[in-house]
């Protein structure tokens, strides 16, 4: 994985895309050792606030919500230059105006000609956020001509009817080619895994970090054990591209 390029991309905010992020950045960091972390969330940068992460905060738009180009070129220098895997995570504030400049500067294009395999991470939530998030994956996918990982929210209900999968929905058939996997965040107790999980991201730990500290009892921590291991297993399940 260590010419991949991973960007966290959706529109809608609180959906849980930062965690994405940083699950993410976990998984990649254990399996090579290695991790380039950039943060350019203008208004949350929770990413970065994982201090074990290391990810470096960026401001790459200004107030009028445009893109600094000078800084945005040197991140595209900084990625290719860099012989670590990458992780981008986004902000919901910047999405439009990030998208933009990625399709009109072709900078995806640019880092795959130098080598670089570029997948972009986006969610869909369920419940009230599924249309929303269903069309800022639409809209990703119609724009940029990338591998995708589909990552499936469901702390806010379902994001398929019953006895349906996500992938039997017209806005998602139309991109399958796309997609290399699917990732799914399962519904947490709101008694037990629920406020575990919580109290990790508000403390801005890593699993690891969180299933070591005194923060958290030995029945609490079996169910961070528990959420890492099913979140490293579907990601060992996707097709990663190859070097």
């Amino acid at each position: 994985m260590k010419n991949t390029v991973h960007f966290v991309l959706q529109g809608k905010g609180g959906i849980g895309k930062s965690y994405i992020a940083t699950i993410l950045a976990q998984y990649i960091q254990e399996k090579e050792d290695n991790l380039f972390a950039i943060d350019i969330d203008q208004v949350n940068s929770t990413f970065a606030s994982v201090k074990a992460l290391n990810a470096t905060p960026l401001t790459v738009i200004d107030s009028n919500q445009v893109i600094n180009p000078i800084i945005f070129d040197q991140l595209m220098i900084d990625i290719i230059e860099s012989d670590k895997p990458v992780v981008v995570d986004t902000g919901a504030n910047t999405f439009s105006a990030l998208l933009d400049y990625i399709v009109e500067n072709d900078s995806f294009q640019l880092l795959t000609a130098q080598g670089k395999q570029v997948i972009v991470h986006t969610v869909i939530a369920g419940g009230d956020m599924l249309l929303d998030t269903a069309n800022g994956f639409h809209s990703i996918a119609n724009a940029l001509n990338s591998s995708i990982v589909l990552w499936l929210n469901e702390h806010f209900g379902p994001t398929a009817p019953p006895n349906e999968s996500i992938t039997d929905q017209i806005i998602v058939q139309q991109h399958l080619q796309q997609i290399i996997g699917i990732v799914f965040l399962d519904a947490l107790n709101p008694h037990t895994f629920g406020p575990n999980i919580r109290k990790m991201n508000e403390n801005r730990m890593t699993f690891d970090e969180g299933i070591k500290s005194a923060l958290f009892n030995i029945v609490e921590k079996q169910r961070l054990v528990m959420i890492k291991r099913d979140l490293y297993e579907q990601l060992d399940k996707l097709e990663w591209p190859h070097e």
